[in-house]
């Protein structure tokens, strides 16, 4: 997941995000849909699935590595939630534990 955060770095937000309201509709199918710690009642922002964005991605983002990483594992899903598992992923070592 952190990797296809990390793709869309220098991308505009506007581009690849949309506001949801999870009340109305679910987010995605499993086990942390609304309400959830990551999600709340009104507007959340989700990421937004390449074919649903207004301009398409540019060839270095689309042919990079790391664009099936953002299509798995970040698309569609709520951007709180996913910045908060990319941040406990890169500051909680397994073998040293979390940052102090």
């Amino acid at each position: 997941m952190t990797e296809g955060i990390i793709l869309l770095r220098g991308q505009m937000m506007h581009k690849v995000t949309k506001r949801f309201d999870p009340e109305k509709r679910g987010l995605y199918p499993g086990p942390k849909t609304y309400p959830g710690k990551c999600t709340f009642p009104g507007s959340n922002l989700t990421w937004l699935h390449p074919q649903e964005m207004p301009d398409r991605m540019p060839p270095e983002v689309v042919n990079d590595v790391r664009y099936g990483a953002y299509v798995a594992d970040v698309s569609g899903r709520p951007v709180l939630e996913t910045l908060q598992i990319a941040k406990d992923f890169l500051v909680n070592d397994p073998v040293l534990g979390p940052l102090p």
